[in-house]
């Protein structure tokens, strides 16, 4: 996909992304354009193994921990350990294939329902 395709790519009509790189860059756009800060973890940063993709801060300071992949993707044993304790533990974590399943989780935020 060339950058001109990107720039006109209508997000609700992509449901098989091509890349996660890709549905990155538009998750990350959407949730920036509703208010939220988001912190892309790269392999290096994380402190431990298996940290989401994205952590997002919304405006309210509600917070939510996503997995992105691809409909090819697959979460490893180290990302299910980490999301089984993060919801132990209250937090709101979503493995998203889609931009309707993110905007989903974040109307979630907001309709109390955890994800």
């Amino acid at each position: 996909m060339n950058p001109a395709q990107q720039t006109h790519l209508n997000l609700d009509a992509v449901e098989n992304w091509p890349s996660e790189k890709l549905l990155q860059k538009a998750v990350s756009k959407w949730l920036r354009e509703q208010g939220c800060i988001v912190l892309h973890v790269v392999g290096f940063f994380a402190a431990s193994a298996g940290w989401p993709d994205c952590l997002v801060v919304a405006p309210d300071g509600k917070f939510l921990m996503i997995e992105l992949k691809t409909q090819r993707g697959t979460l490893r044993p180290m990302q299910t350990t980490f999301i089984e304790k993060a919801h132990r533990a209250g937090h709101n974590v979503i493995v998203a294939r889609t931009m309707t399943e993110v905007r989903n989780a974040f109307a979630n935020l907001y309709a109390g329902v955890t994800p």
